[in-house]
């Protein structure tokens, strides 16, 4: 080989190597520039990322607020007698009454007026027709029961009336069942009526505590998980004092039905009949 020739692969090859080293420096500095970035660049969120999870609350929680349909504002003597009388209390639902809604409350006729003072709703009798209110649309359960606080006024006569019941779901008189307590004349203090169907009733007189006209009582009137018939009504500032009716051993006739409260006077009654703080409650068992 010459000298030229030798000369001439030898700068070939110089060449070569200095290409090389350049592409590999510029490699380099590119992997050198992009670490850079990565490593300044900041992290940007997407916006659900900054949209903190919502807390869930816990179950008990939830499911009492599934129970409770409005605020419970009923008084304490209320509540007392409840849980006096019955086992593991709860509150399910209470109407203020601060408005009349006529899907909580039917009336028996549409002549019927309907009044409202201080949260309680008015019933004012008739000489022409019975009258009342029912709740067909929400009944209760065995297990279930209704409080309230009501009073009676009448400026003919100091005699109280009123009648309070639980009446079977979608059944008509006199085919439905029936849980009754009304006032009755002395020397008995209510009387209670039990409808089993047609030409089937029983009454009984009750004594007790002799009601004053234009004097505020308590109610809890209530069918038992295991159809316990029970009716009690009290003088809030001396609950002791009492009309009371109990049928421990329930009628199985009775089980797993439902109820509507209603309550009314009887036709040539022409007093007014006060309802206020109506509340239902669910409990385990009556003591």
């Amino acid at each position: 080989m010459g000298k030229k020739q030798h000369q001439k692969e030898n700068g070939a090859s110089t060449k070569k190597i200095d290409s090389t080293v350049l592409v590999a420096i510029i490699g380099g500095i590119v992997t050198v520039l992009v670490t850079l970035i990565t490593v300044f660049t900041p992290i940007v969120l997407k916006p659900k990322d900054l949209t903190p999870t919502p807390s869930i609350p816990p179950l008990s929680t939830r499911s009492l607020q599934a129970v409770i349909v409005q605020t419970p504002t009923i008084t304490n003597d209320l509540l007392s007698q409840a849980a006096d009388t019955l086992n593991d209390v709860k509150i399910i639902y209470t109407d203020t009454l601060g408005n009349f809604s006529e899907q909580n409350w039917t009336k028996w006729s549409y002549q019927q007026s309907v009044a409202m003072d201080d949260g309680a709703l008015i019933l004012t009798g008739s000489d022409n027709e019975d009258t009342g209110f029912d709740r067909n649309n929400l009944p209760i359960v065995g297990g279930q029961a209704i409080l309230l606080h009501f009073k009676y006024v009448d400026e003919a006569g100091d005699r109280v009336r009123y009648s309070f019941g639980l009446t079977e779901m979608n059944k008509q008189w006199p085919q439905n069942r029936n849980f009754q307590i009304f006032d009755n004349n002395p020397p008995y203090s209510a009387n209670i009526s039990l409808h089993h169907g047609e030409n089937d009733e029983s009454n009984l007189d009750l004594s007790g505590i002799s009601l004053v006209s234009d004097t505020r009582y308590g109610l809890l009137m209530t069918i038992g998980p295991k159809a316990d018939l029970l009716a009690i009504i009290f003088d809030p500032g001396d609950p002791v004092r009492q009309i009371r009716y109990q049928e421990p051993v329930g009628n199985p006739d009775w089980l797993n039905l439902s109820w509507f409260f209603i309550f009314g006077l009887p036709k040539g009654i022409t007093g007014s009949l006060y309802i206020k703080d109506f509340t239902e409650i669910s409990y385990s068992s009556i003591k």
